[in-house]
């Protein structure tokens, strides 16, 4: 997208901070609090948390591991391929988070289904309701809204990602008293 006035690299800036800006305010007036609180709900109380993404996907998921570490939550990143490999040691007191950002992709799909046939909760963070993802899920979050998902760009969805998780992060620490 061509900035909004002007040339140069100061008008792309602010081109650029006014999208995050307004991506930002509309995920905060989009979020579902009551599945955030189902959400939070089990990472507080989960064994282990494990993260997946796949792609592009794999970095706000190894971001939001570190942030629920960082909040005294044991987690880890994986990728799909990886937890095809992890899958068999969950139980029912882990929490399989898949993260994605059109909620479409194959091989995250098949393996929050998997987890969730292990007696898992597991919760789907897109930027599109009703995804597959979202639809496999125990919990589903969204981010943004799908119209400006689809006009955004990875990092306008990474950092609405990582709102989310900072968000999830700090209220499960708090009701582990963390």
């Amino acid at each position: 997208q061509a900035p909004a006035s002007g040339n140069g690299l100061a008008a792309l800036a602010s081109t650029i901070v006014k999208r995050q800006i307004d991506a930002l305010q509309t995920t905060v007036s989009t979020l579902d609090y009551e599945a955030i609180e189902r959400a939070v709900h089990a990472i507080a109380n989960a064994s282990r948390v494990t993260i997946i993404g796949h792609g592009g996907a794999y970095v706000p998921a190894l971001g939001m591991a570190v942030k629920l570490n960082w909040a005294g939550i044991p987690a880890k990143a994986s990728t799909p391929d990886l937890f095809c490999n992890q899958v068999i040691a969950v139980d029912e007191h882990d929490v399989v988070i898949g993260v994605s950002h059109q909620g479409r992709t194959r091989d995250l799909i098949e393996m929050l289904a998997l987890a969730k046939s292990f007696g898992v909760t597991t919760i789907a963070i897109t930027a599109v309701p009703q995804s597959p993802l979202a639809t496999v899920a125990t919990i589903a979050l969204y981010v943004l809204t799908p119209e400006v998902a689809r006009a955004g760009t990875f990092l306008i969805a990474f950092d609405t990602l990582m709102v989310l998780a900072d968000i999830l992060s700090a209220a499960a620490a708090d009701r582990r008293g963390n």
